[in-house]
């Protein structure tokens, strides 16, 4: 079972953020989910290299390419969008003096 899907595997660091891809060879879509990416790839040690058709590889990439730019776009635009639409609210004694010690008074004083 490993190995035996052919395609390409892209992987792509955007910021902090890690993109795996496996575009299957003949596929429209990449699958996005990165446990399934990495199951995809996984082979026995002694298999040996296979020749790379750099024109489909190429193909491959535009297709992986765009949908990780995609997905970017999309999360970083909602996490945009939700920042946007939550009101300020500034933190708790940010603009307040220290008190010294001893000069806190409580009502029971």
């Amino acid at each position: 079972m490993l190995g035996e899907e052919d395609g390409h595997f892209f992987c792509a660091l955007i910021g902090d953020r890690l993109f795996l891809r496996f575009l299957p060879k003949g596929a429209l879509e990449p699958k996005r989910d990165n446990l399934e990416c990495l199951r995809l790839i996984a082979c026995p040690e002694d298999l040996t290299a296979q020749p790379i058709d750099l024109n489909a590889a190429y193909s491959a990439w535009e297709t992986a390419r765009a949908d990780i730019f995609n997905d970017w776009t999309r999360r970083y635009r909602s996490r945009e969008h939700s920042a946007a639409s939550e009101p300020r609210i500034a933190g708790c004694g940010r603009t307040s003096a220290p008190i010294p010690a001893g000069e806190l008074r409580t009502e029971r004083d």
